[in-house]
């Protein structure tokens, strides 16, 4: 594929070359594809490092992550307030931040148990967050938006 573009940038430079008398307007199309070409190749060179960057999407969208059954219910932790999530498919995440892995998908109406409240603000949709660490009644734990968390 790398190959192919190389190809196609060096045939755009050598057509580029030529084109001294079709006019400025044939010689800026060849430029824009020459840079379109450019950016293709640097895209591929990125995709190359990082193999997962171009399926990012595609895996994001398909990529369920969902809660276990729980196999028991364990006690609240000490000190710990009883909270329901407010919105349906709510992501929780290993780390208090909107980047940070999946760790559970939380379903509107499900009790959790808020444990602590993270240090710095999270944005989003324009607005700030802190996010809740919490623990479900099967004993995970993760941190979820504290928008989406209704504490009793």
């Amino acid at each position: 594929m790398r190959q192919k573009l190389t190809i196609l940038i060096i045939l755009s430079l050598l057509a580029l070359a030529g084109c001294g008398g079709l006019g400025t307007d044939k010689a800026k199309e060849l430029e824009l594809k020459e840079k379109e070409l450019a950016l293709k190749e640097k895209e591929l060179e990125l995709t190359n490092k990082n193999p997962k960057a171009d399926d990012s999407n595609k895996k994001e969208k398909s990529e369920k992550t969902e809660t276990p059954k729980p196999l028991k219910k364990v006690e609240p932790p000490s000190g710990a307030t009883v909270a329901i999530i407010n919105a349906s498919d709510v992501v929780a995440r290993s780390q208090p931040s909107l980047t940070a892995k999946k760790v559970a998908l939380l379903k509107k109406g499900q009790k959790v148990y808020v444990i602590g409240v993270s240090d710095n603000l999270v944005v989003w949709e324009g607005e700030s967050y802190t996010m809740k660490n919490v623990q479900l009644e099967n004993g995970q734990k993760g941190w979820v938006l504290n928008r989406f968390i209704d504490e009793n």
